[in-house]
């Protein structure tokens, strides 16, 4: 029993390590509605974060501000950045394209380097069916998925038969490699539907272990936006601020081109020293990044092993010892039966010593009166007239 505790208790010693480690995934940018924003820093900071309308307001310390290594975005969604400076506090102010609802997250990631990353969500989603069906995708695919389970739920209840929703999520599932709930999911989509098609052709490629390679993009995003610069092209100098940055530009960084058109009196806008702009995707080094709660785990499945190793050992020392007290009154039960086939001693008086003998050692009244070819009300009278009962 204490074997099977200590497995259950290793059990969850790994859950509740997976489940306390972010293991995200920091690359940067846009995902239709939601853009992700990452601050590196050479030391640990204090930061202060503020979301008004459209507006992402981050506030360091002068001295903390020293220790921004690199700040990367690379954004459509993104309408004006500016960087001011006081005399106890510099300032970073994002303009979105949207009003927004904010969530950060900080941690320490290999090489003594801090990260804090932003995800910026379009605060529509939710109420917007597209937007929030983008929130789950970009949810699904940065993080454990088990997280948004109740939320996936939510949303399928209220979406039940709608073939884009189960479409998009039937695909994450499969990036996923949740070949079940993918299923379920694509087959819900009739053939009338234009994701009928491309349904199959993923069932078909799921059913061989075939699942998506890269992330799953929330596509409808491109169309609308396709459909906005379509209808721009027949409105000169009518278009938006949401689409005036430069799209083929590569991952940015905060420097001294920032906007200083907001600047108040006696404010500066910072150069922030910066590494070069990247225009790959990153991932964070799982191990190099949680080498300490590996190191954790290595440890504990060391001493898991070792202690059922020993409780192992033990038992069989038990077994053993109980061998060979048993072993030990065999013997002297068939040095007696023994003797009295050879008439040197008294039969009664015998028997009596040998049922109390076999009832000292844990033997059962049971046990003895079948070993013993004797009636059980013998043998219960007997250790009763020893008052042993």
């Amino acid at each position: 029993m204490k074997k099977y505790l200590l497995s259950s208790l290793f059990i969850f010693l790994i859950a509740a390590i997976s489940a306390s480690s972010p293991l995200v995934d920091m690359r940067v940018g846009d995902f239709g509605c939601i853009t992700r924003v990452v601050f590196e820093f050479n030391q640990k900071v204090d930061y202060q974060v503020k979301e008004s309308d459209n507006k992402l307001s981050i506030s360091l310390s002068s001295n903390d501000a020293t220790k921004i290594k690199a700040t990367k975005f690379k954004s459509t969604n993104i309408r004006k950045l500016d960087v001011t400076e006081t005399a106890t506090a510099t300032n970073i102010l994002f303009e979105l394209a949207y009003p927004v609802k904010v969530t950060d997250y900080n941690y320490k990631e290999r090489d003594k380097q801090y990260i804090i990353m932003f995800d910026i969500y379009d605060k529509q989603y939710l109420t917007d069916k597209d937007k929030g069906l983008t929130a789950l995708l970009f949810k699904g695919q940065k993080f454990p998925i088990a997280k948004i389970s109740t939320e996936i739920a939510t949303f399928l209840q209220k979406y039940p038969n709608d073939d884009k929703v189960n479409f998009y999520l039937g695909m994450m599932y499969g990036y996923r490699k949740d070949k079940v709930k993918a299923t379920n999911l694509l087959t819900k989509i009739p053939k009338s539907s234009d994701y009928y098609t491309s349904a199959q052709e993923s069932l078909t490629a799921f059913s061989n272990n075939n699942f998506p390679q890269t992330e799953v993009k929330p596509n409808y995003w491109e169309i609308e936006r396709a459909a906005l610069l379509s209808e721009l092209a027949s409105a000169p100098n009518a278009k938006p601020a949401s689409v005036q940055t430069n799209e083929a530009e590569p991952e940015k960084v905060i420097n001294s081109t920032t906007q200083t058109d907001m600047k108040k009196p006696n404010e500066a806008t910072r150069v922030i020293p910066t590494s070069e702009p990247q225009t790959t995707t990153q991932n964070l080094n799982i191990f190099q990044q949680y080498w300490f709660f590996f190191i954790v785990l290595i440890i504990l499945c060391i001493l898991i092993i070792i202690i059922q190793q020993f409780m192992v050992y033990k038992a069989k020392l038990h077994f053993k010892e109980a061998k060979l007290k048993l072993d030990s009154v065999m013997i002297e039960k068939n040095i007696v039966e023994h003797k009295l086939k050879q008439g040197i001693i008294e039969s009664s008086k015998t028997q009596d010593k040998i049922i109390i003998k076999l009832f000292n050692n844990g033997w059962s009244a049971e046990d003895i009166a079948s070993e013993l070819n004797a009636s059980l009300e013998a043998v219960e009278a007997t250790i009763k007239r020893e008052g042993r009962l």
